[in-house]
C-alpha cells in the first residue's frame, strides 16, 4: 500500500496555460507585472491590495476579493523585471490545493508579439489516499486551470482592445504632424471636447474647433509622440501621451469610450511643459 505522506510529500501535480498576444513583450509585462492590481486585467478578482511587504518584492503578501465572495492570500517568492517572471505561493483561502507554488512570465516572440505563460505544481487539498469529492485531484487541476485559462484568455482580449486604442492615436499622432485635421478627426467621438487651464481658468473647446483652430492644415509638425500608458476596463479606456517638441512637450491625457466597435476618444486635457 502506497504511504499517504510519502505520496505527497512534494508537489504531484501540474497545470500549464499560455497565450500568444498581438503586443511586445514589454508591454505584456506591463499588463500583469503588478502584484497589487490583478483586477486590472483578471476578470474575477473584485480587488486586490498588499497586507504585508513591499509590492512586487519577494516577501510581499496579497490579499484578493473574487466577485464571487471568496478570498485568497499569496505571497511573491521570486520577482524579476528584467526576466519578466514572477513566481509565488498560496499562503491561505478557499482554493482545492496544498503546496502550491505558481510562475508567472512573458517572453519574446517577435518585436511585436508576446507569450505569456502561467504554470503551478501543488498537491490536492485532500492529502488522504481516498480523498473526498471536490478536495481530489481532478478538483485541484480544474480550479488552477480555470484561474489560469480564464485570466489569459481576458489578457488576449485586452491585447486587442489595445491595439485598438493605438490605432485610434495613430490617427492623431499622425494627423497632428502632417497638418491634416480631417485625419485627426478619425480619432473623436463628434461630442467630444478638449479642456486646459490657460492662467487658472478653465479653457472649454468643442473638439470641431479643435481641428479647425488648433491644427494647421499642411503645415508639418517635427515632433514625437510617445504612449506612456494605456488603461482598459470593458468598454472604457484611459491614456496618457507625451508629444516632445524642440522646445517644449504637451502632456496629453484622453479619456475613451468603445462605440460601436471603434475605440474613440471623447475627451482631451493637457499640460504644456517649456523646456
Amino acid at each position: 500500500m502506497t504511504n499517504p505522506a510519502h505520496a505527497t510529500s512534494k508537489p504531484a501535480l501540474s497545470v500549464e496555460e499560455k497565450v500568444e498576444l498581438p503586443i511586445p513583450a514589454f508591454q505584456a509585462w506591463g499588463l500583469i507585472q503588478d502584484f497589487s492590481r490583478v483586477e486590472d486585467w483578471h476578470p474575477v478578482v473584485a480587488k486586490t491590495r498588499i497586507t504585508s511587504g513591499t509590492n512586487n518584492t519577494p516577501g510581499a503578501v496579497r490579499h484578493l476579493t473574487f466577485l464571487n465572495g471568496g478570498t485568497l492570500e499569496e505571497k511573491i517568492t521570486a520577482y524579476s523585471a528584467a526576466d519578466m517572471r514572477l513566481e509565488y505561493t498560496i499562503t491561505a483561502g478557499e482554493f482545492p490545493v496544498r503546496n502550491y507554488s505558481t510562475v508567472l512570465s512573458v517572453e519574446a516572440i517577435s518585436p511585436d508579439r508576446s507569450l505569456v505563460r502561467w504554470t503551478g505544481t501543488f498537491d490536492r487539498a485532500d492529502g488522504s489516499e481516498h480523498p473526498v469529492e471536490g478536495r481530489d485531484d481532478k478538483a485541484a487541476i480544474a480550479a488552477s486551470r480555470g484561474v489560469y485559462s480564464t485570466g489569459l484568455n481576458a489578457l488576449a482580449i485586452l491585447a486587442e482592445e489595445i491595439r485598438g486604442i493605438e490605432e485610434t492615436i495613430g490617427f492623431y499622432e499622425r494627423g497632428g504632424t502632417e497638418g491634416k485635421p480631417e485625419l485627426v478627426a478619425k480619432a473623436f467621438d463628434p461630442s467630444a471636447s478638449m479642456k486646459f487651464v490657460r492662467e487658472g481658468a478653465l479653457v472649454d473647446v468643442p473638439i470641431a474647433q479643435y481641428f479647425a483652430e488648433y491644427i494647421e492644415s499642411g503645415k508639418q509638425q517635427q515632433r514625437q509622440l510617445f504612449i506612456d500608458a494605456i488603461h482598459v476596463r470593458g468598454s472604457t479606456a484611459s491614456a496618457r501621451l507625451t508629444i516632445d517638441y524642440a522646445t517644449h512637450q504637451y502632456i496629453d491625457f484622453f479619456n475613451l469610450l468603445k462605440i460601436d466597435g471603434r475605440w474613440l476618444i471623447v475627451g482631451k486635457i493637457f499640460h504644456k511643459i517649456s523646456k
